[in-house]
């Protein structure tokens, strides 16, 4: 159920016809282009209005947002792809890009999958050089890649290949690993044949990017054992960063994070896992993270008043 209470207090707030927010970036992924829906049906239901468009990768959405040139003021994107931008394509004048489009919703995580074929066995202290397929340049999952071969020592040749010639380029050794960040657990990859996932070593610089997690081993039919994964953050940013925006970032927080049971509802593969109150990222808007915890507070109270 919507929550009926800050619906009606919402309406006393805003103007009785819709108010258009702008558009949000996303990544053209079904699941991602799903989340957004729901968000996007939900705030309409507010008289939000927030238009969508797909892109290719969250490289793009958070460029969207640095160069807003007419309406793009929101995007969902990876957490390191904000990194990866303000390393290799922010102005040189400008020192960082965090303070320009911070991070106001946390929404879940994605997996690293580092798939090889069956027969290989690799000591990583040892080997160093890999063929590697990670999608197209500047790809989510080749941005988390060029991350591992950088934390990890390692020498990356990309190659070229597609989801359907993997299994066949990994057992003739045309490619050493295939690197694909996905919400696990992602059906395309049942198809695949004679391959296993690669669990990476521990290591510190590389847990301050990625979170450290676990795939269960009955996500996929290939898996015999639970093992450890790394997964990345999903957020929504903006651009909206003057004071004049506060209420309204507000507001659609309130609307999200007050019907994520109508949410988990609605889509529970999506919504089920997801903590807005995860708030490790750069910068995240203060204004944000304050309504967060209060919402977040007022539910534990509720919670414990049901006890």
């Amino acid at each position: 159920m919507i929550h009926k209470v800050f619906l009606i207090i919402l309406m006393l707030i805003i103007d009785l016809s819709a108010i258009n927010i702008g558009v949000i970036h996303v990544k053209d992924t079904n699941l991602t282009i799903s989340m957004t829906n729901d968000i996007s049906n939900l705030l309409e239901k507010y008289k939000i209005k927030l238009s969508i468009k797909k892109d290719k990768n969250s490289l793009n959405n958070v460029s969207k947002l640095i160069n807003n040139n007419n309406n793009d003021y929101f995007a969902v994107v990876n957490k390191d792809a904000i990194s990866y931008y303000n390393a290799n394509f922010r102005n040189s004048q400008n020192r960082s890009i965090y303070n320009k489009i911070p991070s106001i919703l946390s929404l879940g995580t994605e997996q690293i999958h580092i798939f090889t074929n069956i027969n290989n066995e690799y000591d990583f202290d040892l080997k160093k050089d890999f063929n590697v397929y990670c999608g197209e340049e500047n790809s989510d999952s080749c941005i988390s890649a060029k991350n591992i071969e950088k934390v990890y020592g390692f020498k990356f040749k990309y190659k070229r290949s597609n989801i359907k010639e993997i299994s066949t380029d990994l057992q003739k050794a045309k490619i050493d690993l295939f690197i694909s960040v996905k919400k696990a657990p992602y059906l395309p990859f049942e198809e695949l044949t004679q391959i296993k996932l690669i669990d990476l070593p521990t290591n510190f610089n590389m847990e301050r990017i990625y979170i450290n997690s676990q795939l269960k081993s009955d996500e996929y039919s290939f898996m015999d054992d639970n093992m450890h994964i790394y997964s990345v953050n999903q957020v929504m940013i903006t651009n909206l960063t003057q004071k004049q925006y506060k209420s309204l970032i507000k507001n659609i927080i309130k609307v999200i994070v007050l019907n994520q049971n109508y949410l988990i509802k609605k889509n529970p593969k999506i919504w089920k896992d997801i903590d807005f109150t995860y708030f490790r990222y750069k910068k995240f808007l203060k204004i944000a993270k304050i309504t967060i915890l209060k919402i977040d507070n007022q539910i534990r109270y509720e919670n414990a008043l049901k006890f």
